[in-house]
């Protein structure tokens, strides 16, 4: 028996709007996957790190306090991207970190990155007077293979070796290249003026550190400071490489060793200081964070002192910050 379908057939009209419809969403999912741009992984990891940024170089620790799992009560909680140092293949002073440590850092969710070197070093630790773009790229590679690091630091960038320029912009692409998922940190002296050297660290790490360390001289003990310096770079930079301020963690001195050069000044409260500063400056408002360089050389008081100031003023600030938007 045949079935003739009329105009008036409810199954027969049903039957075609499902195909129709069938065939609209497939055209539509297609042109999605066509038109819309693709997010690679490196996009995705690097979005999932919340602002503002706090790196530590050297580990969350104040001096004399090791890297070990029975210190964590020791250690800063406010960072969130972790330099655990050079392993032995970067420099002659490498080390391994605890892996009980790293574990528990990993379960914070914290970001672990491994120091390697723009230059290369003598077994005495002395630095060679020439570098080998291979070389470079193998003891970066390595570095970026350890099995539960997120990333590399590379320290660092300097504005005395325009010689250099060209291989380390050679690395740094083949780098991003090998490895689109992990995170690339650049420290650079904050007088850093190589266009070239600024934009490919802008197209290919995710962040710059313009190391910026005040002493405590530098305001010949006036209790009036104005961090001015940490402006005038991010402007300065930005000219060059457009962008690039999005990317910009601002490092700040906290070794006593020559910033604490004042008797009469807590270095405490100095380096406070500048961390309020850039919680509160409007037009600091687009960089990324900050990056400390490097508590293990300052006393216990004064690295828990900064850790409880980041909470509270610098993340603080973030958050009202981003609920005003």
């Amino acid at each position: 028996m045949y079935h003739i379908c009329s105009f008036t057939d409810s199954g027969y009209w049903m039957n075609t709007i499902r195909t129709l419809y069938s065939q609209w969403y497939t055209m539509c999912f297609i042109a999605f996957i066509l038109v819309c741009p693709t997010q690679t992984k490196s996009e995705e990891r690097l979005q999932q790190l919340r602002k503002p940024v706090v790196l530590v170089y050297g580990g969350p620790r104040a001096k004399g306090v090791e890297l070990k799992i029975e210190n964590i009560d020791q250690y800063m909680k406010s960072p969130n991207v972790i330099e655990i140092g050079p392993s032995i293949l970067s420099h002659p002073g490498g080390y391994e970190v605890h892996q009980p440590l790293l574990n528990h850092w990993k379960q914070q969710d914290k970001l672990l990155l491994r120091r390697v070197y723009t230059v290369d070093f003598k077994p005495d630790g002395s630095r060679h007077d020439y570098l080998v773009l291979e070389e470079l790229i193998r003891r970066w590679t390595a570095a970026m293979q350890e099995n539960y690091v997120d990333g590399i630091s590379i320290d660092e960038f300097d504005t005395g070796k325009y010689e250099l320029v060209h291989i380390w912009i050679t690395a740094l692409q083949e780098l991003r290249k090998r490895f689109p998922n992990k995170y690339i940190f650049c420290w650079s002296c904050h007088q850093l003026r190589s266009q070239d050297l600024l934009t490919s660290i802008r197209d290919f790490a995710d962040y710059i550190i313009p190391e910026i360390y005040y002493k405590e001289s530098d305001f010949h003990g006036s209790r009036k400071r104005n961090f001015h310096l940490f402006r005038t770079t991010v402007e300065q930079m930005s000219k060059l490489a457009p962008g690039i301020e999005e990317k910009i963690l601002i490092g700040i001195g906290t070794y006593e060793a020559g910033l604490d050069d004042i008797a009469l000044v807590d270095f405490g409260e100095f380096v406070d200081e500048q961390i309020q500063f850039i919680a509160r400056d409007q037009q600091l408002r687009c960089i990324a964070g900050i990056a400390l360089f490097a508590p293990m050389h300052a006393r216990f008081e004064y690295v828990q002192r900064w850790d409880e100031t980041i909470t509270q003023s610098l993340l603080y600030t973030e958050c009202l910050r981003n609920a005003c938007k």
